[in-house]
């Protein structure tokens, strides 16, 4: 049974949904921050707001569904964080407020030794990795001190808002996606496009289960120049909830399935890829 009759329907809960968790997630943080501050809480449910909306974006919210990889994917594809930003991030904060109710107090990232410092409101400080002086320590018991050699600074306030602004602008990429693309190419193109960029990526792997940016299969695909990201997304709701793909820290990979699934499809006529080509063409200088 089909859970909406019309399309505009599906869009207009997503709208809802996603306004209503983005409101909740500003009301309570800035209630966490006020009085008697609570900013473990605070940053707990940023935290899981980000895993909500990267399995959103991802299509993938299964018991299996690679939370971590897909929370760093969202936060490099609409939060416009570094890869190395959101892997610190994650493992210095995210994963001890999840299981043991407070973050690691140092984490070995790289050859580098972190610690951390919240900040209720301060933009200026946000995501800052500080070089500390040399033989620097944090005091975990009085008998024991840990060296430190790095502080990343986080802002509550300023994640927050980078949370609500990737969910405007994936939700607008998403309705543009399934809306625009739609009008210039026809679901035999969008088909096409799929097979053929997952098979691209299985010529660009040779089994050697290698990690590719969007933009290099897109060149295997004999595209000239850079694609919109709201293609990335017509490509990936299909591909990655089916277990064909995987991404991981914003890199993309073929799994054994696509493998398989490559070797069952009929080669594409040529002529018909030309014609979705110029379609595609199209959009790309003129659809953004």
């Amino acid at each position: 049974m089909r859970r909406f009759v019309q399309q505009t329907e599906s869009v207009r809960y997503a709208r809802d949904f996603v306004g209503e968790r983005i409101s909740s997630l500003e009301k309570d943080v800035s209630h966490c921050l006020q009085g008697h501050l609570a900013p473990f809480p605070a940053l707990f449910y940023c935290f899981a707001s980000v895993d909500l909306f990267g399995a959103l974006y991802a299509g993938r919210a299964d018991n299996h569904a690679p939370t971590t990889s897909q929370s760093i994917s969202y936060m490099t594809s609409l939060m416009n964080y570094t890869f190395a930003d959101a892997d610190i991030i994650v493992n210095l904060f995210r994963h001890k407020l999840v299981h043991l109710a407070q973050p690691n107090p140092v984490i070995r990232h790289n050859s580098d030794l972190i610690t951390w410092r919240y900040h209720h409101d301060d933009k200026q400080f946000h995501l800052k990795k500080i070089q500390l002086p040399k033989n620097s320590t944090i005091t975990i018991t009085p008998t024991w001190s840990i060296p430190v050699t790095h502080e990343f600074n986080i802002s509550i306030m300023d994640f927050v808002r980078d949370i609500k602004d990737s969910v405007n602008i994936g939700f607008a990429i998403i309705v543009m996606a399934d809306d625009e693309i739609r009008r210039i190419l026809n679901d035999r193109d969008i088909e096409l496009l799929r097979k053929r960029f997952m098979c691209a990526l299985k010529e660009m792997d040779g089994g050697k289960n290698m990690r590719f940016e969007f933009q290099q299969v897109y060149g295997q695909m004999g595209f000239g120049y850079d694609r919109p990201l709201a293609l990335r997304v017509v490509i990936q709701d299909y591909l990655l909830p089916q277990e064909l793909i995987q991404i991981v820290g914003d890199r993309i990979m073929i799994t054994d399935k696509g493998r398989h699934r490559c070797d069952q499809i009929r080669h594409t006529d040529e002529l018909e890829w030309k014609e979705t080509m110029k379609r595609l063409d199209h959009y790309s200088r003129h659809g953004e």
